[in-house]
């Protein structure tokens, strides 16, 4: 391939020009390159168990309606437990306890509980269903109301 790029230049010459542009257009594109992607900060990532508050445990929970909890919560939320009983209806077990979302994998949730929560969680088998609470609201009891069967009465006139 022959460029004219002046009457006083050589053809090999015009090829060394030709080479060393192509590097330096080479050179710029990877140095572009290299910019726009920032280098992750690497920090040190302290140990869980140092985080945990003395008198408390942090207890893995296996969450049934875990689709919905994972899009609604980003690292933690307060939440009420509920005990799923597939013949009963759900029954509250624990009230305001702080949901925190694992560090090494986000799809598991465990609970930061005392001792006392932990005696009632682990006397339930899982799975649990999660609701999310509100953080503000005073902390009272959720009243279970008394379920009453409803009776059919016959009469004569009815047969």
């Amino acid at each position: 391939m022959k460029i004219k790029i002046g009457k006083n230049i050589s053809e090999t010459q015009q090829n060394i020009i030709i080479i060393a542009v192509t590097f330096l257009i080479a050179i710029l594109i990877w140095q572009i390159q290299s910019e726009e992607k920032p280098k992750a900060k690497q920090f040190d990532r302290p140990d869980i168990q140092t985080l945990i508050p003395k008198g408390y445990n942090l207890y893995a929970l296996d969450i049934e309606n875990i689709e919905s909890i994972d899009s609604l919560v980003e690292n933690y939320a307060l939440v009420n437990i509920f005990q799923v009983n597939a013949k009963k209806k759900a029954q509250l077990i624990l009230q305001k306890i702080k949901l925190i979302r694992s560090l090494k994998n986000s799809e598991h949730f465990a609970i930061l509980a005392t001792n006392e929560q932990l005696e009632v969680i682990t006397s339930y088998p899982g799975p649990f269903k999660v609701a999310l609470q509100n953080p503000t609201a005073p902390n009272e009891t959720i009243k279970k109301r008394k379920f009453i069967p409803k009776r059919k009465i016959i009469t004569e006139d009815s047969l």
